[in-house]
């Protein structure tokens, strides 16, 4: 599979969606992928969902390399929570949202942790 191709056609899918004015750009979306990658990535959080590009674009990456990532993720606007499920479409199914990092069981290890979002909790992230 072609990440260019597939990052480029992740981008203009989620450009098309209502709330789309402040989605990663491409390329940080690409380089977020070439990441996951090269590091065999297999756990991600995501502190700030927004309406689901990046996270479900990990997603949908996976599961075209017939590999499995468990996504876990934090929103707390009402709008974007309700652009997720549709924006996400089967993968939705393969993600879990908190709606803040304190509501996540410290337990959770992630292999990338990708800040897009502001949170006031941002101190229980720990890198070990």
């Amino acid at each position: 599979m072609n990440l260019q191709s597939f990052s480029t056609s992740q981008y203009k899918l989620f450009c098309k969606a209502e709330g789309s004015e402040h989605i990663v750009s491409e390329f940080a979306l690409i380089q977020i992928l070439k990441i996951v990658r090269k590091y065999s990535v297999k756990s991600v959080l995501e502190v700030g969902l927004g309406i689901g590009t990046i996270s479900g674009s990990i997603l949908k990456y996976a599961e075209k390399k017939g590999s499995t990532i468990h996504c876990v993720g934090t929103e707390n606007n009402e709008f974007c929570l309700k652009q997720i499920p549709s924006n996400l479409g089967s993968q939705y199914k393969n993600l879990k949202i908190f709606s803040a990092v304190d509501k996540i069981d410290p337990g959770f290890k992630f292999d990338l942790i990708i800040i897009d979002g502001a949170e006031s909790n941002l101190q229980l992230v720990r890198i070990c």
